[in-house]
């Protein structure tokens, strides 16, 4: 009897102590998710994609980071745009051109375009749905992890070109002996 009892205030006492930790410690491991943007220096879209982020901060700030990279004085940023935009099976005709989490906004944002007449949702409520789904989400897509993080098969592409070639010798020197004999 005296055993079950102590089983019984263990479990009452720990049991909720180890819930209250696990909770705890996945709510402590929510970062914001990134928002990249890439835009240019005196676009007027961009400014205004920029100052709609402003006043979603206070409400929304704990939610997202916004990465930029200016494309139109940097060829480094713009490089890396279409690397990212390619990567992505985007093709953005210009900027701002917006990533966040799988979704991307390729051909310009605009806060309070209405995207869904029957409902009113604009490219601003869109967006902030998307920041919360993507901080959410368990399995968080980011796309600058996934580019940096891709496969290289440049080694693979190395080894089969020398095989091939290789081979190419090879059959070349069965040839000739052929030819010879």
């Amino acid at each position: 009897m005296k055993k079950l009892l102590i089983l019984i205030f263990t479990i009452i006492i720990v049991l909720p102590l180890g819930v209250y930790a696990e909770g705890e410690k996945k709510e402590a491991n929510k970062e914001p998710v990134n928002v990249y943007i890439f835009h240019g220096e005196t676009c007027p879209h961009c400014q205004e994609t920029f100052e709609w982020f402003e006043s979603i901060e206070e409400e929304y700030g704990d939610y997202f980071n916004l990465v930029t990279y200016e494309v139109w004085n940097d060829a480094e940023n713009s490089e890396l745009m279409d690397r990212i935009a390619n990567f992505n099976g985007d093709n953005p005709t210009g900027v701002p051109y917006i990533i966040v989490g799988k979704y991307s906004y390729e051909n310009g944002f605009g806060p309070d375009s209405i995207i869904d007449q029957s409902t009113g949702k604009t490219d601003g409520d869109q967006m902030i749905e998307r920041i919360l789904e993507t901080y959410e989400s368990d399995n968080r897509y980011d796309v600058m992890e996934a580019y940096n993080n891709r496969p290289d098969y440049s080694i693979i592409v190395g080894i089969v070109s020398i095989i091939v070639i290789a081979g190419i010798v090879v059959m070349a020197i069965i040839t000739r002996r052929n030819r010879e004999d």
